[in-house]
């Protein structure tokens, strides 16, 4: 049961997305927009964002590092 609430959930907030998007993309602003009145969502969704531009710059400089020793 629970599956189906959350294909449900998942599939609600897509289509409100691009709604108040550019039309066929959903942005991660248009989700940021979505749950910014939701305290425990937009925070989750905020802690996502930043770990993952902290992964994406340890990515670039193992890659770096990478490439310079050989």
């Amino acid at each position: 049961m629970t599956g189906f609430v959350s294909v449900f959930l998942l599939s609600y907030s897509t289509h409100k997305a691009m709604e108040i998007g550019r039309q066929g993309r959903v942005q991660v602003e248009d989700l940021v927009f979505l749950v910014r009145k939701d305290a425990r969502k937009y925070a989750r969704i905020k802690d996502l964002l930043t770990m993952n531009e902290e992964l994406k710059k340890a990515r670039k400089a193992f890659d770096a590092e990478k490439y310079q020793g050989t």
